[in-house]
């Protein structure tokens, strides 16, 4: 008993507002129920490396989910100006195309940054404190 199963990647072109960003966390968390359960069902086939590459598209999902640049930028997402959350869309999605949509450590640390009250304008640089 040999299971051939395709695991499509499909891009996240969704938008970033608070209900769709719901929505989305939850198709995510689905489909990784889903692969998870694959992985289970293989576990007691024929073939030992179904299993093993099942395991391993879970644990890939899981970490691509983690740094999509979509997940990381949603909490700034949510405190910009409708103009700025049409930017950034826009950016989001030239980012997919070009194969720039997973962020980068220090891109991360710098979002995290910037939606934190000691960035730009908030109380740390309001009194000319430096971190």
């Amino acid at each position: 008993m040999c299971f051939h199963l395709p695991l499509p990647v499909y891009p996240l072109s969704l938008t970033l507002s608070n209900s769709e960003s719901t929505c989305d966390t939850l198709y995510l968390e689905n489909a990784i129920a889903k692969l998870t359960s694959i992985g289970k069902i293989l576990l007691h086939g024929d073939n030992p490396y179904s299993w093993l590459l099942a395991k391993l598209c879970v644990e890939i999902a899981v970490i691509y989910t983690r740094t999509s640049m979509r997940y990381n930028l949603t909490t700034l997402f949510d405190k910009m100006t409708d103009t700025g959350k049409t930017a950034l869309e826009r950016y989001l999605r030239q980012c997919y195309r070009s194969n720039k949509a997973l962020a980068w450590h220090s891109q991360v640390r710098g979002i995290e940054k910037l939606t934190s009250d000691n960035s730009f304008g908030g109380p740390a640089a309001r009194l000319g404190r430096r971190e």
